[in-house]
C-alpha cells in the first residue's frame, strides 16, 4: 500500500532559501566549461611546441601521422589518457562546422565518497554557444526542482531533477545518468541537449594548485565559525580585505563559504574566483612558466576530470571559438527564488515546484531560444516511489498519474 502525499501549502522561496552547494557548483562549472576548455586549447597549442623541441622521457604523446614515443624511464611518470593532437590540417576540425547553435549539458557531481556505488548530480547547467553571433549563454538549474523524470522502467514520475541521474546510472537506462538528464531537460523545459559533460568537482583544487594558485580581491572581512569538512564536522574560516594569493583548497573554502552574507554575495565570490581562474589560465606568462611536467599534469587533471561525449577536436573547437567571444557576450542566468515554490512534500522533503509559466520566457530569453520544444502534461503527485536498485527486487510498482498543465 502505497503512501499517498499531502497537498502542501505553497510560499515564494527567500533567497536564503536556495542551495548554497547548487550556486556554487553552477558557477564551479562554468569554470570548467569556459576556462576548462580554454586550457584544453592552450595545452593542445603548447604539447605541440613541447613535443616538437623537448624529449619527454615521461610521456607518451600522439602527434599525429609522425608521432614519436618516450619509455618512461624516470620515478614518478604521469598516467596521460591516449590524446590525438593531430595535424595541422585538422586544426579546423569542429563540431558541425559549429555553424548552428550548440547545447551543453554540464553536471556536476561530487565523487569524494567512494562508498557510494553511485552520485546524484548535484549541479546541472545548460550552456549554449551560438557560433554566428559569437555569444554564449549559461542556465543553472537547481538541483531541488521538481520535474518529470521520464519513464526508466518504473514509468514517469515527479521527483527532483538531481535524480535523475542517479537513477539512469543505477538502473542501467541506455546512456547512463547523462542520457535520462538530458531526456528530462527534453521533457520539462523543451531543450534538445546535443552534448553533455560530467565534471568531478575536486579538480577544481587541484587545477588552481598546478597553475600556481589565483590572486583574489577580498572586499570584506568573511568569518564562518561553521564551514563544513569532508569528515561532516566544522571549522571555522577567516578572509581578511584585501589583496590574497589563494591555492585550490583556500579558493574552495572562499567560494563555498555559506555563512557570511547572502546567497547572492556568494555567488559574487564564486565569479571572482572563476575570472582569477579563466585570468591565469589565458595569461601569456602561464604557458612560459610551466614546466613540461606541469603542463603534462594540468592536461591529465582536466581529461580525468570529466566524462564526455564530445571529442578532443571538439573540445579544440569549443575552445577556439570561446576564445573569439567577448565576456560582454556571455548572458548568465538562475532559476532562482522568483521562479519557484517552496514545497514540502511526505517522503521527499523540501523540493522546488516550478513557476513554468515565468521559467518558460526566461530559458527563452536567456539561451536565446526562439521556441522551445512541444511539452507534454506532467503526472501529478504522489510520485512513485522507486525501489532500491542495490536491494532484492520485490514487486513492480504501477504508476497512476493524473495530468495537470504545466
Amino acid at each position: 500500500m502505497q503512501k499517498s502525499v499531502q497537498q502542501p501549502q505553497r510560499k515564494i522561496v527567500s533567497d536564503q532559501g536556495l542551495p548554497w552547494f547548487d550556486i556554487f557548483m553552477a558557477s564551479l562549472l562554468v569554470l570548467f566549461i569556459v576556462a576548462g576548455l580554454f586550457t584544453t586549447f592552450l595545452t593542445y597549442k603548447a604539447a605541440r611546441h613541447i613535443v616538437a623541441t623537448a624529449n619527454l622521457p615521461f610521456a607518451t604523446v600522439a602527434t599525429g601521422a609522425s608521432s614519436s614515443q618516450g619509455q618512461g624511464t624516470t620515478a614518478g611518470p604521469i598516467s596521460l589518457p591516449s590524446i590525438s593532437f593531430g595535424s595541422e590540417e585538422n586544426e579546423q576540425l569542429s563540431i558541425a562546422d559549429l555553424q548552428e547553435p550548440l547545447t551543453i549539458l554540464v553536471l556536476g557531481v561530487d565523487k569524494r565518497d567512494e562508498a557510494e556505488r553511485t552520485w546524484r548530480s548535484d549541479t546541472i547547467i545548460l550552456v549554449r554557444i551560438d557560433p554566428q553571433t559569437k555569444s554564449a549563454a549559461m542556465l543553472s538549474i537547481p538541483r531541488d526542482l521538481y520535474v518529470t523524470i521520464p519513464d526508466y522502467g518504473f514509468g514517469e514520475q515527479l521527483n527532483r531533477i538531481n535524480t535523475a541521474f542517479f537513477f539512469g546510472e543505477a538502473y542501467d537506462y541506455p546512456g547512463g545518468g547523462p542520457a535520462l538528464v538530458k531526456q528530462t531537460i527534453r521533457r520539462n523545459f523543451g531543450i534538445t541537449v546535443d552534448r553533455y559533460v560530467v565534471v568531478d568537482f575536486d579538480a577544481f583544487r587541484k587545477i588552481i594548485d598546478l597553475i600556481g594558485g589565483i590572486d583574489i580581491e577580498v572586499p570584506e572581512r568573511i568569518v564562518d565559525p561553521y564551514y563544513p569538512t569532508e569528515d561532516y564536522g566544522y571549522m571555522r574560516v577567516e578572509f581578511e580585505p584585501g589583496l590574497q594569493h589563494m591555492d585550490g583548497e583556500r579558493a574552495l573554502i572562499y567560494a563555498r563559504t555559506r555563512h557570511s552574507g547572502s546567497d547572492f554575495d556568494r555567488a559574487e565570490r564564486q565569479q571572482q574566483v572563476i575570472l582569477a581562474v579563466r585570468d591565469k589560465v589565458l595569461s601569456f606568462g602561464i604557458l612560459t612558466s610551466l614546466t613540461p611536467r606541469r603542463l603534462y599534469q594540468m592536461a591529465n587533471t582536466v581529461y580525468s576530470s570529466i566524462e564526455t561525449d564530445m571529442t578532443i577536436d571538439e573540445m579544440i573547437a569549443l575552445a577556439r571559438l570561446g576564445s573569439e567571444i567577448d565576456a560582454a557576450n556571455i548572458r548568465r542566468g538562475i532559476i532562482g527564488p522568483n521562479f519557484v515554490y517552496d514545497l514540502k512534500l511526505e517522503g521527499l522533503g523540501d523540493v522546488l515546484q516550478p513557476r513554468w509559466d515565468k521559467i518558460y520566457p526566461y530559458v527563452q530569453e536567456t539561451l536565446g531560444i526562439s521556441e522551445l520544444l512541444p511539452i507534454a502534461p506532467s503526472p501529478t503527485p504522489p510520485p512513485t516511489p522507486t525501489p532500491d536498485p542495490f536491494a532484492t527486487p520485490t514487486s513492480e510498482p504501477v504508476a497512476t498519474p493524473s495530468v495537470e498543465t504545466p
